[in-house]
C-alpha cells in the first residue's frame, strides 16, 4: 500500500554496509558519516558508527546538539562555521568546526576561552572556485594566529 504523504524510507542496514565499504577503502583515514540529509537522525548516525565511521558530521546546530546528547563521546564535526549568536553553544559541543573566515577564528577563540575549553578547527582555504575559504595569502598568518591562541587547536585544513 502506498503512503498518502511523501515519505522517506531509510534502510539502516544498507547505511551500515555502505559505511563499512567506504571505511574499508579509506586506507587508514578516519571517516565521518554525514547526517545532514536525514535531519541529524541518531538512528542513521548509529548505523554509520556501527559501519566503522570515526565520527558524525552535520551542518545544523540543533542536529549536532541532539547527536551530542545521544552520543556523548563520539567525535562530531560542524560542517559550517557558526553564526556569532551560536558560538557560545557550539564550543560546548566539543565538535570540530570548519572555518573559512578570520573573524570567526577570533570569535571562536573568545567563546572557547570564556567556556574554558579548547576548540578544534579545520581551516578552509579558497582554491579558486569562489565557494568558500580564506584567500591563500591569509592562510599562513591565520594558522599562526590559531596556533598562538590558548583556546584554539588547528586540527586540519580543507580546500
Amino acid at each position: 500500500m502506498r503512503p498518502t504523504q511523501p515519505s522517506l524510507i531509510i534502510d539502516l542496514q544498507k547505511i551500515k554496509d555502505n559505511t563499512r565499504a567506504v571505511v574499508d577503502r579509506a586506507s587508514g583515514f578516519g571517516v565521518f558519516g554525514v547526517t545532514k540529509g536525514c535531519a541529524g537522525s541518531t538512528a542513521v548516525a548509529r548505523a554509520m558508527l556501527d559501519g566503522g565511521a570515526t565520527g558524525i558530521a552535520d551542518s545544523r546546530l540543533p542536529h549536532l546538539i541532539n547527536l551530542r546528547q545521544e552520543y556523548p563521546s563520539i567525535p562530531l564535526m560542524a560542517l559550517r562555521q557558526p553564526m556569532i549568536e551560536e558560538m557560545a553553544e557550539v564550543v560546548r559541543l566539543d565538535a570540530i568546526i570548519l572555518v573559512s573566515d578570520r573573524g570567526v577564528v577570533e570569535k571562536l577563540g573568545e567563546a572557547a576561552a570564556s567556556a574554558g575549553c579548547h576548540q578544534k578547527i579545520v581551516l578552509m582555504v579558497e582554491v579558486g572556485d569562489g565557494r568558500e575559504g580564506l584567500p591563500p595569502e591569509l592562510f599562513i598568518r591565520t594558522c599562526q594566529e590559531i596556533a598562538s591562541h590558548r583556546a584554539l587547536q588547528l586540527t586540519g585544513i580543507a580546500a
